[in-house]
C-alpha cells in the first residue's frame, strides 16, 4: 500500500527589511561572511504562522528567501576561486 499526501505552508517574509538588516550587519561587522549575514537577515525577518515549525522542513522556504535577498542586494561574490 502506498499513501501519499502533501502539506502546504505559507509564511511572510519582509524582503525590504531583510535588505536593510543585511546592510546594517555588514556595516557593523565589515569582515562578517556575507553569506552568513544573508541568513542572519533572513532569520530576523522570517515569520512563522504555524505552531509546528520544528516538525516541518522549512529549508526550501529559507533558501527562497535567501535567493530573493541575494538578488535584491545585486548579488555579491561569496568566495574567491583559485586560478
Amino acid at each position: 500500500m502506498i499513501i501519499t499526501w502533501t502539506n502546504t505552508f505559507s509564511t511572510t517574509f519582509d524582503l525590504d527589511q531583510a535588505e536593510e538588516d543585511f546592510r546594517f550587519i555588514m556595516e557593523q561587522i565589515p569582515h562578517k561572511d556575507p553569506d552568513t549575514a544573508i541568513y542572519d537577515a533572513v532569520e530576523a525577518n522570517w515569520t512563522c504562522d504555524w505552531d509546528t515549525e520544528e516538525f516541518c522542513d522549512t529549508a526550501p522556504a529559507i533558501e527562497q528567501c535567501a535567493k530573493a535577498l541575494r538578488e535584491r542586494i545585486g548579488g555579491i561574490q561569496m568566495r574567491m576561486e583559485g586560478i
